[in-house]
């Protein structure tokens, strides 16, 4: 009888082995089907719709839809978004002065107008109550010259860090929010925390941070600066702005910039408002397709297309926040970003980005032609050829500049967006398996993980560049996937790029 139990065991444990691997292999037959139904259900008379938001790549542009959104942890590091690079400028430091900060004018005096029962719930000494208040929005500041509606993640751990007081892990920094937050029937809050459709704050635990912006009376405002006086807070942000230079010497790209700053010379208010006249009048538009304008003491309001514009004013106040008291220090990404790193200068207007100069010459940008897509056909496919926006351009019959700006944005889309954007119709149809493989491992681990490896790569590709031009004694600007070097290196810079992609086995070319 134990016999016939134990066969007639072995019989179920067997027929089960091969239930399960039956179960196991339709599964996967259907997940293939799944991934096979995204390609042949592919409408080819989808064209990309302007109201389709693009995620910039190298310019980033923060849009984004919260509802579905579970990729985001802020400034657990920050670029954007595509957030994982501007919005990395949490607490800015500057090289010179770490006591210093810069807010919005008016921030001060509407601080002064809360009722002293709102500051006390922060402390008791009003003043230090302010000072807080300070450094909070001191967050916030780069928003103030944002063209698009900027909101930016604040990590709860960072903010109580900073807000705190001594050790005491009291959470200070909600009853700051609550105190910026403040309004009445007839007064406004100074911040704005961004609501879901069920008007609850947008976050999720272990995803992504709450995201905060100034109220729009303060946009575009100058700036003032701020000396913290309580020791306190000053010990923090000088434990902050040691721990930030020690960060950014020991990483390639960020101790190139630290050696190129002394080298550079910043172009006047009036070399830059006279550039800009020369560009206004040639045409000028920005990386974005923006038309660069001066708005003459005018509203913005007076532009009927003023999203398609950018001011000249307003760009001049974005680059004396820059550099006006110091250069940030250069500010490492995480792995959302790669590792990208972000400085003043490729957070500047590029249009007076390229009136810098480095040892009194002139500079020059060199970049790599399509670099984003040529990583990709590496990565998921190694092929030996090179993609160019032209080629894509004369296949879709489109315009070149059409095609660059959308391949910002078209490996960090979700798969859906990915389908409806034109050139989904050109990898379809000429890279097709590669396109199957992308696909896959957007299904498989976040539409986000294609940028991600995207940026990483560049990263990589970037400090193999910059370590080997710095063995020359030359020293670059950094922005992303383009050096800017003075004219006379420009050769042998180029030389240096190029043998490095190649050691990269990246097939592209020096623009």
């Amino acid at each position: 009888m134990i016999l016939i139990t134990l066969y007639s065991t072995f019989i179920l444990c067997a027929i089960g082995r091969v239930v399960l691997k039956i179960i196991i292999k339709v599964n996967k037959e259907n997940e293939k089907e799944d991934d096979e139904d995204l390609l042949i259900n592919y409408n080819f008379q989808t064209n990309i719709s302007s109201n389709n938001p693009i995620n910039y790549v190298t310019d980033q542009n923060y849009q984004c839809e919260f509802e579905s959104r579970s990729d985001i942890t802020g400034n657990s590091r920050d670029f954007e978004t595509n957030n994982q690079v501007e919005n990395d400028v949490t607490f800015p430091i500057y090289l010179s002065d770490y006591k210093c900060i810069q807010i919005p004018r008016g921030i001060r005096r509407a601080l002064n107008r809360l009722p002293k029962k709102v500051l006390r719930k922060i402390n008791s000494d009003k003043d230090l109550a302010i000072e807080k208040c300070f450094i909070f929005i001191s967050n916030l500041t780069y928003s103030v010259f944002r063209e698009d509606e900027f909101w930016k993640n604040l990590s709860s751990k960072i903010l109580h860090d900073q807000l705190k007081t001594g050790s005491d892990n009291t959470y200070t920094y909600k009853r700051v929010i609550e105190a910026l937050s403040y309004c009445t029937n007839t007064t406004f809050p100074i911040i704005e925390c961004r609501k879901n459709s069920s008007n609850n704050d947008t976050y999720q635990e272990g995803k992504y941070s709450k995201q905060y912006r100034l109220h729009y009376s303060f946009k575009n405002q100058n700036l003032e600066s701020i000396n913290l006086v309580y020791d306190d807070n000053l010990k923090k942000r000088r434990k902050y702005h040691v721990a930030q230079c020690s960060q950014a010497i020991q990483n390639s790209i960020g101790k190139n910039l630290i050696n190129v700053y002394s080298k550079i010379t910043l172009p006047t208010t009036n070399e830059i408002q006279e550039r800009a006249k020369e560009l206004i009048k040639s045409g000028y538009k920005s990386k974005k397709g923006k038309l660069l304008t001066f708005l003459n003491k005018k509203s913005k309001n007076y532009y009927k297309d003023v999203e398609s514009r950018t001011f000249v004013e307003e760009n001049l106040k974005q680059f004396e926040y820059l550099v006006g008291s110091n250069y940030l220090i250069p500010k490492i990404g995480d792995y959302k970003s790669g590792g990208r790193v972000v400085d003043s200068f490729n957070l500047m207007p590029s249009w007076i980005r390229s009136m810098v100069k480095i040892d009194s010459e002139p500079i020059v940008e060199l970049d790599f032609m399509a670099l984003h897509p040529n990583i990709a056909m590496s990565l998921y496919g190694g092929v030996k050829y090179q993609i160019t926006h032209e080629e894509i351009a004369n296949d879709l019959n489109r315009e070149k500049n059409e095609v660059k700006l959308e391949h910002l944005s078209f490996f960090n889309k979700r798969v859906e967006d990915m389908k409806r954007s034109p050139l989904f119709e050109y990898y379809f149809k000429r890279e097709k398996n590669i396109l199957q493989k992308i696909i896959i491992d957007k299904k498989s681990n976040g539409y986000k993980i294609t940028s991600q490896k995207l940026f990483k790569k560049e990263v990589e590709i970037m400090t193999t560049c910059v370590e080997a031009i710095n063995r020359h004694n030359i020293y670059v600007l950094y922005v992303y996937d383009a050096l800017y070097c003075k004219v006379s290196d420009k050769v042998q810079v180029s030389e240096i790029m190029k043998r490095s992609i190649e050691s990269h086995l990246i097939h592209t070319t020096i623009g």
